[in-house]
């Protein structure tokens, strides 16, 4: 194995594995001490020794290949597990995702905003609570929060008497082709505008288009005869 070059005027500290570190936002779920000695950490998400220095273990956490591996970890994991048994917490922090969403605000900002929450309301045991970093956000909102609204959409397009369809085609920031659908109905005698569904697409000819489409409609159990326009 080749050495590591360094320059001459160069210093090199090796620092020691900090426990505390496991219960910051950042680190939690995948942190822990690796079994090659203190000066190494070990994912468990990406199943791989990492240097034990703090900057470098949260460049770790913020990489493409980690983030992966953390929602296929915690896609397949009981929910129970990343939530506490509180409900004030739970409405707390579903409440909180909700907000960070509806802005757009980065996840990484609820890393200050937990913290934050904490200080200003250290009298609320719900917030007291609240262990929501970058990870849980993510979960909490594909998981949870979508999951619900998207089957609150689909009884509401079940009940309405029928439905129009307006979908576009486009590439986002990666260059890959995403097809947006949106729905449109009359609930409560109101016409009413949601998203429906984006879907990643390999192929952006009409034929892809028409059978994502029709995939999308089959999985929701809803038909072409409910489709008006």
């Amino acid at each position: 194995m080749p050495k590591e070059v360094r320059s001459k005027n160069s210093r090199f500290r090796s620092q020691s594995y900090r426990k505390e570190w496991e219960k910051e936002n950042w680190a939690q779920g995948w942190l822990k001490v690796s079994s090659q000695g203190a000066s190494k950490a070990f994912c468990q998400f990406c199943d791989k020794n990492i240097l034990a220095g703090k900057s470098e273990l949260m460049r770790h956490a913020k990489t493409t290949q980690h983030c992966q591996n953390a929602a296929q970890v915690l896609g397949s994991t009981s929910m129970e597990q990343y939530v506490t048994s509180s409900q004030g917490c739970i409405k707390a922090e579903l409440n909180t995702v909700a907000l960070i969403a509806r802005r757009n605000i980065s996840f990484n900002f609820m890393s200050y905003m937990v913290p934050t929450l904490k200080h200003i309301a250290s009298d609320s045991k719900a917030i007291k609570d609240m262990t929501c970093g970058r990870t849980k956000t993510t979960y909490l909102l594909t998981e949870c929060l979508a999951v619900d609204a998207h089957e609150r959409l689909i009884q509401e397009l079940q009940e309405a008497k029928g439905f129009s369809i307006l979908c576009d085609k486009a590439s986002d920031i990666s260059m890959n082709k995403i097809f947006c659908i949106n729905v449109r109905y009359l609930y409560n005698g109101s016409p009413k505008t949601q998203l429906y569904q984006l879907i990643r697409l390999k192929r952006g000819n009409a034929e892809a288009l028409f059978a994502a489409l029709e995939e999308a409609l089959v999985k929701d159990k809803l038909t072409w005869q409910q489709v008006v326009g």
